[in-house]
């Protein structure tokens, strides 16, 4: 039998009340803590009490099945990246031109660090990988270490445009991170910045700012492309709490959760910021975002590291907000700069160009606009702007 894990719950319809469809039946029963419907075709839906919904079909409904939980393979036996639509009230999901097989290496040892990251009007990916969306208008808990409330809390800010800035509770001590502004308990501080008080560490990195915690943990703010990313050490897992979840190595608890980590008096409806109102000009809006998964494009060696799939889906989704589909683009570099990509270049007059101030250049190993005496205390940086030695297209 096929079995499909529905995390995103998009599907929410409700088959208690659809009996007759077919002339069959639907069998509704409990069993323990989940709930279970067994269709008249032998689908069964079991919904347990932590919001995880699991669908299991028989094998003869092959190639007939539509929706987020469709695993079908194309004719060279490749895995799709994505389902037919059902309905055009549920259309299908951007799919990228050329399917790319997920990297099939497995770790030889346990992982000693897991990331969580927020890009984009509110694309979350958990510690345990868990890829999905929630409203980013309302201030919520991305992390924080929940075994010893008030010792790490990092609360997320968000409204029109997507993520406003991080705010990084220590003790006593307040970070915010905002865009083009660092404060430590509301004052502007210049980076770097080290407090033997408070464990912490700041330090400037072209556009991003990286922080380094006594509990091991490391985020990295880029106010320019509005995105944040948290690693914390395997021995914080199960110690977590936040949207980005528990780190306990199941990604099925960490949906549902926004309502719980709202941030503070926080009790207004959050907004959904994706989407337009609009359909988007696909062969115009996703060129742009196509350069992330062509097998011949600027990040094609960073495919088996990073896989695109899911980033090349916030980048379609972001694509009618104003520079939504270049933040969601960097983003994805970071992911790959973070694996050992370490100088992607990828940027062209055609894709992101950088607008850097007189005087600076852009450099992609730091990445940002950089002086030149700036991009010669960079380790591995270059005096100035050059283009890649890779195959291909000529991407600068």
């Amino acid at each position: 039998m096929m079995m499909m894990d529905d995390d995103d719950g998009d599907d929410g319809n409700d088959d208690d009340d659809d009996d007759n469809d077919d002339g069959g039946r639907v069998r509704v029963e409990r069993r323990g803590g989940q709930r279970r419907v067994t269709t008249a075709t032998g689908v069964r839906v079991a919904v347990g009490g932590d919001g995880a919904v699991t669908v299991t079909a028989p094998m003869g409904l092959k190639g007939q099945l539509c929706g987020v939980c469709t695993q079908d393979k194309d004719k060279e036996g490749e895995e799709r990246m994505c389902a037919p639509p059902c309905t055009p009230k549920y259309p299908q999901e951007p799919c990228p031109p050329q399917p790319l097989p997920l990297p099939t290496s497995s770790p030889t040892s346990s992982p000693t660090t897991s990331t969580c990251s927020v890009l984009g009007m509110g694309h979350l990916r958990t510690f345990d990988r868990l890829h999905h969306h929630f409203p980013i208008s309302c201030a919520h808990l991305l992390t924080g270490i929940c075994s010893r409330p008030g010792s790490f809390r990092v609360l997320l800010r968000g409204g029109p445009g997507g993520l406003h800035g991080v705010d990084v509770l220590v003790g006593r001590t307040r970070v915010g991170l905002e865009p083009g502004l660092v404060t430590v308990n509301g004052i502007p501080i210049h980076l770097p910045y080290n407090s033997p008080t408070s464990g912490l560490t700041l330090e400037r990195r072209g556009w991003e700012v990286t922080m380094g915690t006594r509990h091991g943990v490391t985020l990295t703010f880029d106010g320019h492309h509005r995105w944040v990313s948290i690693t914390a050490p395997a021995p914080l897992g199960g110690h977590l709490c936040g949207l980005c979840g528990d780190m306990d190595g199941d990604p099925r608890n960490d949906v549902g959760q926004e309502d719980k980590w709202k941030a503070g008096s926080e009790q207004r409806e959050c907004q959904d910021a994706m989407g337009c109102g609009k359909k988007e000009e696909e062969e115009e809006e996703e060129e742009e975002c196509r350069a992330m998964v062509r097998k011949d494009g600027p990040f094609r060696h960073c495919h088996g590291l990073v896989h695109p799939g899911t980033y090349y889906r916030d980048c379609v989704a972001d694509g009618c907000h104003p520079g939504g589909k270049c933040r969601v683009l960097a983003a994805y570099a970071a992911a790959c700069r973070n694996a050992g990509i370490k100088a992607l270049e990828w940027r062209g007059k055609d894709l992101c160009p950088p607008k850097c101030p007189m005087g600076t250049h852009y450099s992609a190993c730091v990445p940002g606009c950089v002086s030149p005496l700036e991009a010669r205390s960079t380790p591995g940086c270059s005096m100035g702007p050059k283009a890649p030695a890779l195959g291909g297209p000529r991407w600068l």
